[in-house]
Order: C-alpha cells, then sequence, then structure tokens
C-alpha cells in the first residue's frame, strides 16, 4: 500500500503538492521514528487497507498522537467489496470462509481502539462516514484484486485448492447478474478463459 501511495503520487502534475509534504513511513503503527516528520507537525496521518492488522492498539494511539499537529486527523481507510446484491454477496459468500480467521476489517476488531485510555484522551470523538464507488473492471482484474487478500495469496492458498477456489470464482463472475459497463466487453475472448 506504501509503494501504491508513493507511485500515486509521483503521478501529479509537479505543483499539486505545493507546500505539502506527503511521506510514507516503513515500519509499525507504534513507531514513526523512521519519519522524515518531527513529533506534532503531522497534518495528518493516513492508514490505508492496513489498521485491522495493529497489534497494540494503546501503543498505536500514543504514537499517531505525538506525531499529529493539534487538531489534527488521524484518517483510517479501507474498501469493502460490496455485499448489496446477490452477485456481491455470492462473491463474498465464496471467498470471505478462507480468511483464516485473521483479523479483517469486516470483523469490526480494529474498534477496540476507541476503547483505549490513549484515544480517549488524545482523540476527539470519532467521526465515520462510509460511501459506495465503483471499480469498473474485467474478470481478471477481479481475480487479481481478491488473491491480494491476505488469505487468498499463494502462501495460504496453493495448488489444487486455488486452483479450485479460482475456477468457482470465474464461474460466480461470469454467470452472476451484473452491470456490463460496454456490452462488447462480454464477448471478449478473455471472459471466455
Amino acid at each position: 500500500m506504501r509503494g501504491a501511495w508513493e507511485r500515486g503520487l509521483a503521478k501529479l502534475p509537479a505543483n499539486a503538492l505545493d507546500g505539502v509534504d506527503a511521506t510514507t513511513v516503513d515500519g509499525g503503527f507504534d513507531d514513526f521514528s523512521k519519519a522524515a516528520v518531527a513529533s506534532g507537525t503531522a497534518d495528518a496521518v493516513i492508514i490505508a487497507q492496513a489498521f485491522h492488522w495493529c497489534p497494540d492498539y494503546e501503543a498505536a494511539m500514543t504514537e499517531i498522537a505525538r506525531y499529529l499537529a493539534p487538531g489534527c486527523p488521524l484518517v483510517l481507510v479501507w474498501n469493502l467489496e460490496a455485499n448489496t446484491d446477490e452477485w456481491h454477496q455470492s462473491l463474498r459468500d465464496l471467498y470471505q470462509p478462507l480468511d483464516l480467521g485473521s483479523p479483517q476489517y469486516y470483523r469490526g476488531l480494529w474498534r477496540k481502539m476507541f476503547d483505549t485510555q490513549a484515544y480517549k484522551t488524545l482523540f476527539d470523538p470519532v467521526e465515520e462516514d462510509h460511501f459506495p464507488w465503483d471499480m469498473p473492471c474485467t474478470e481478471d482484474q477481479l481475480v487479481e484484486r481478491l488473491f491480494t487478500k491476505s488469505y487468498l495469496t499463494e502462501a495460504h492458498l496453493n495448488g489444487e485448492k486455488r486452483e479450485q477456489f479460482e475456477r468457482e470464482l470465474r464461474k460466480t463472475v461470469r454467470e452472476g447478474n451484473k452491470e456490463w459497463i460496454d456490452e462488447k466487453v462480454r464477448n471478449n475472448p478473455q471472459w471466455d478463459t
């Protein structure tokens, strides 16, 4: 995710970030010492697609608050596939049982951070927002996206089980009632693989 952020920043026009230093920090949630930012000066801390893996919310809240300038936000971002219609729900029903019991966003375990003393004393009450967005993609892009989930990587799902899962996934994609953006794409040979 840090690499994707850096690649995205590199694509911005030269003057898009005038006066803004947007950096990524390698390491855990409770140690920002590698950041090229002085304590108490960050305009925001943004953690995307990762905070559900935080092992120590008290330490993380303390460290994040140490780097934020007064009144500046901690922003947590997740993308969660929809399950608002039968087709999306059938996809989730296929892959979600394979999640190995890991602390995935949808389990809500990350919400324990709100109960920490550090959060209660160092942060304002939570403001939470959810909004839908569409990401048009091909069958291959969808399969590749789902295989980036930690529990669907080659390290956890491999061999015949992975091949069988991919066959079931592609069948669900092809047979599902979905919106075609371009009906001609429907007949593209890539959908027949």
